[in-house]
């Protein structure tokens, strides 16, 4: 049998709820948050601007195949560590995002960020 399960006091759920309306608010920003400077990237990085533009899909795609693993790596590890986990290497790889040389690099911190998004 499982244990009774202990309620969270007002200030703990708060803090969850806050974390995780800013997380999930992150996530939606970051799918399309390249579309409005498509040209610019492309000109930065000498791409044309249809290969850029993939750099939504690259993080969308991955982002979708990987919630049902992230659900059972939540279970095996504890939900709180996983998302703690995965927020810290969402923000290392956008970070690292802006400071891609080009489009390969760009390409692959996106795909990386979606798996941690």
């Amino acid at each position: 049998m499982s244990e009774p399960h202990t309620p969270l006091d007002a200030a703990t759920v708060n803090r969850v709820l806050g974390v995780s309306m800013l997380a999930i608010f992150a996530t939606a920003t970051f799918v399309r948050s390249l579309d409005p400077v498509i040209p610019p990237i492309a000109a930065d990085l000498a791409t044309d601007p249809a290969t850029v533009a993939l750099l939504s899909t690259a993080f969308a795609l991955p982002y979708a195949i990987v919630q049902p693993l992230l659900g059972v790596l939540a279970d095996m590890f504890g939900k709180t560590r996983l998302m703690t986990i995965s927020l810290v290497a969402l923000v290392i790889t956008a970070t690292a995002s802006a400071f891609a040389v080009n489009f390969s690099m760009l390409l692959a911190l996106r795909i990386a960020a979606g798996i941690f998004a």
